[in-house]
């Protein structure tokens, strides 16, 4: 069982992958209202996918409050322990090549390290690939 907003997460990208102009499976990073998150919106984050990397391109308040610095253009797996960085940039290549979300459960750095779940999606750019994942 996934956290609520989790699921949240995972059927609104569903919603959204389901809408007929959708190709590959894919929904359009245009057809995302950030409003949609409500109260989950300082916990998510979108990530400019290049070459099987994904680097911050936004994130949210509670996540850069959480980190305690500024995350734009950092790796998404810096953010883990580096026991779960291999893990991540699996998954994350797993929700591109499958056309899905996928729930990542790891740690995130600290002492003692946090146990962290999250889901990322992939979102397709106007050139019709993905080019970014949505993560929360």
């Amino acid at each position: 069982m996934f956290h609520p907003d989790t699921q949240f997460l995972i059927d609104h990208w569903t919603g959204l992958a389901r809408a007929a102009s959708v190709r590959g499976g894919i929904p359009a990073r245009s057809t995302l209202n950030p409003e949609t998150l409500g109260r989950r919106l300082p916990r998510a984050f979108v990530a400019d996918w290049r070459d099987g990397q994904a680097l911050l391109r936004l994130a949210g308040t509670g996540l850069e409050a959480f980190y305690r610095r500024s995350l734009s253009g950092e790796s998404l797996t810096a953010l883990w322990s580096p026991a779960s960085a291999g893990m991540v940039e699996a998954s994350l290549a797993q929700a591109v090549r499958e056309a899905r979300p996928v729930v990542i459960v790891g740690q995130a750095p600290g002492e003692p390290p946090v146990p962290v779940e999250l889901v990322v999606a992939p979102l397709r750019g106007p050139v019709g690939r993905p080019h970014q994942i949505l993560g929360l």
